[in-house]
């Protein structure tokens, strides 16, 4: 992780240059530049002193209380084990203490000689060495740095993107071997972060307009979207065309425990195939915009559509961290194994139903979004079992509510009770005997080994039918 950091702070090093460099230079010439005052390093870190304070406002969050106005980093002093001694000082720069302490040791990241021993417990500036960099066999295992790796380092706050829940702080940062690339990408971040939040908990840095974010995938992919949105209305092709080589790096940790960082919530994301999955979406809505205007209704645009469905998969609970939990569920399988899990999206469903009976309208646009992820992912055999399993649940229930009213919510239950594969055929051949109809079981049979998420996809087609709140499910074809 200390070469993604390493990178960040060039990123950020090399926005800033470009602010200095006259209109007039191309974007190569601005490039050279640089590099050649990278190479300088005297030079260099003279730079990175001048601007020392740059990097720390984009994290920084003004929020108003009884009138006043204050810089709310609270989130990043829980990252050091020294916080007294930094508050203490001017400022976090100071409290770092940039300087030279062992002159005969080696720099972990460029290998020159002169480096600290870092003892501001800072991060990414001091970690134990034995979990997250095990190539490095420093003394105590500390990293040791020289003074121009801490200041670059350092500067790599000016690409980090947070959100702080009650009980964790969620970053995430471009990742890249090339610093231009995280650079174009970081730019585009900032354009869409907000400035201010009148509200003290909870905070972030950039966030996206009608969702409340808890935990750290949901928040990432809300935010993605959000980024996809901006770049498609600005016309922006050229940071659509830089994601084939830059992912973000999402990192989570429990606020107030230092550095403990969860390995299930240290992801690297795809951004292509994400992108992707949006571009099949917008084509989506196109479609459904369309369809509107023949029947003279106002179009939904693709924010409202995604934020619509993202907010239906919340369920019952006292606070976000309750509400959000299965949410984050299924968005951490799709940003890190890039696949639907179709049964925690039944769990959603099957909760609201237990807590909200006829009161809970299925999942919106629950269709036309799973077909843009098996599209977007190019899951051509996942579609057609979906398509064929899903349409085998709506048309039964369909069926029940025409023949049982609402006691059809039994049958239901029974299936979602099964705990076999055997069960599970059981009970759908019992149900078609009880209403009198006859089904394609092929497909289900076929898919035995994995009939847990047939039976998911299945029942969320019975659900769609009996809980659409007067509504047909929005068809994306």
């Amino acid at each position: 992780m200390l070469s993604e950091w390493y990178n960040n702070g060039l990123a950020e090093a090399y926005i800033l240059f470009r602010q200095t460099q006259p209109e007039s230079l191309e974007v190569e010439e601005v490039k050279d530049e640089f590099e050649k005052l990278i190479k300088n390093g005297e030079k260099f870190e003279q730079f990175l002193d001048e601007n020392k304070d740059v990097p720390l406002n984009n994290i920084k969050i003004q929020t108003e209380r009884d009138g006043k106005t204050f810089d709310n980093v609270k989130w990043l002093f829980s990252l050091s084990s020294s916080t007294r001694r930094i508050i203490a000082k001017r400022g976090i720069w100071e409290g770092i203490g940039f300087r030279v302490v062992n002159k005969t040791k080696n720099c972990s990241i460029c290998g020159s000689s002169g480096t600290k021993l870092n003892t501001a417990l800072l991060f990414p500036f001091d970690r134990k060495v034995l979990n997250y960099y095990c190539g490095l066999d420093e003394g105590a295992n500390r990293l040791r740095l020289c003074s121009l790796c801490q200041r670059i380092c350092f500067y790599s706050f000016g690409n980090i993107f947070y959100s702080k829940s009650n009980d964790r702080v969620t970053i995430f940062f471009p990742n890249s071997d090339n610093y231009e690339k995280i650079a174009k990408l970081s730019t585009r971040l900032k354009q869409i972060r907000i400035q201010s939040i009148e509200k003290v908990w909870p905070f972030c840095n950039i966030r996206p307009e009608g969702i409340a974010a808890y935990y750290p995938s949901e928040f990432l992919l809300s935010i993605l979207f959000a980024l996809y949105r901006w770049s498609n209305e600005k016309e922006d092709k050229e940071i659509l065309n830089v994601l084939e080589e830059v992912n973000i790096e999402l990192v989570s940790y429990a606020a107030g425990r230092g550095l403990a960082i969860y390995d299930s919530y240290e992801t690297l994301t795809k951004l292509d195939d994400i992108f992707r999955i949006f571009t099949q979406f917008e084509e989506k809505i196109i479609l459904l915009k369309k369809s509107q205007e023949l029947k003279e209704k106002e179009p939904l645009s693709p924010t409202v559509v995604f934020n619509w469905f993202f907010n239906s998969l919340t369920i019952e609970g006292k606070d976000y961290e309750a509400k959000n939990r299965l949410r984050e569920d299924w968005t951490k399988t799709l940003l890190k194994k890039h696949k639907i899990d179709f049964i925690t999206l039944n769990e959603v469903v099957m909760d609201n139903i237990k807590t909200k009976g006829y009161a809970y309208r299925f999942i919106s646009f629950y269709n036309l979004m799973i077909k843009s992820i098996l599209e977007g992912l190019n899951m051509v055999n996942e579609m057609k079992v979906f398509e064929h399993v899903n349409a085998i649940g709506y048309g039964l229930g369909k069926e029940a509510e025409n023949l049982m009213g609402k006691s059809a919510q039994s049958a239901l239950w029974d299936i979602f009770r099964t705990r076999t594969a055997s069960d599970f055929v059981d009970a759908l051949v019992k149900v078609q005997i009880k209403l009198r109809m006859s089904l394609d079981l092929r497909e289900i049979e076929a898919n035995k080994s994995r009939w847990r998420e047939i039976r998911a996809i299945l029942l969320n087609g019975m659900a769609n039918a009996l809980f659409r709140g007067g509504k047909k499910d929005v068809k994306s074809d």
